[in-house]
């Protein structure tokens, strides 16, 4: 099962920069800081109906990137400014958002806990259940073994193997949440 970590409320996004709004947009939900200083949390409310397109995907699919995380990307969108808007036009869906006071709010309806929240895909891991996770973090290849509940979704999130950790807030989550991209085993613990 390939097992990869959401920084979506990793790190307070700046609207006023594209590359912030375009994975923003991505994420689905996250921490913005007003003009005025407050910061205000904003969660996924519903979407455009367009399928969503990994922007990864097309850069390796072109031959500009080999290894795929949001650091590469936005590294590549650094690099590369003239391209930019070609690149984010590759991903027709849009997210609405609407306001939240408790960061990032799951599919379940609940906060997002660091390291025990795990988006699967609800057709084959239903949402509430416990779920053993084994796996390794890529950022620094220590194992990550622990009880987590499957309590949030994602448009790319599709398919019995697959799983994205939530890894919480802050710099150190967001650093371990980017390259995120490992194998796994899942094991979905149902009550007799």
């Amino acid at each position: 099962m390939p097992l990869k970590a959401r920084p979506e409320a990793t790190y307070i996004w700046d609207l006023n920069n594209s590359t912030d709004k375009f994975f923003l947009q991505v994420q689905g939900s996250g921490s913005v800081q007003l003009p005025d200083g407050k910061i205000i949390h904003v969660g996924y409310a519903g979407n455009n109906g367009h399928d969503y397109v990994p922007v990864g995907r097309v850069l390796r699919q072109e031959g500009e990137l080999d290894e795929v995380s949001m650091q590469s990307i936005r590294d590549w969108l650094h690099i590369n400014p003239d391209r930019r808007q070609w690149l984010m036009n590759q991903n027709p869906r849009y997210i609405f958002f609407d306001f939240t006071d408790e960061g990032a709010i799951t599919a379940q309806g609940v906060p997002a806990t660091s390291e025990h929240t795990l988006a699967v895909d609800p057709k084959y891991v239903p949402l509430g259940m416990l779920v053993w996770l084994d796996t390794r973090l890529t950022a620094n290849g220590q194992r990550f073994q622990r009880l987590m509940v499957a309590q949030d979704t994602g448009s790319a999130i599709k398919g019995p193997a697959r799983g994205d950790i939530y890894m919480g807030s802050g710099k150190e989550a967001a650093l371990l949440a980017g390259p995120q991209k490992e194998p796994g085993k899942l094991y979905v613990l149902v009550p007799r």
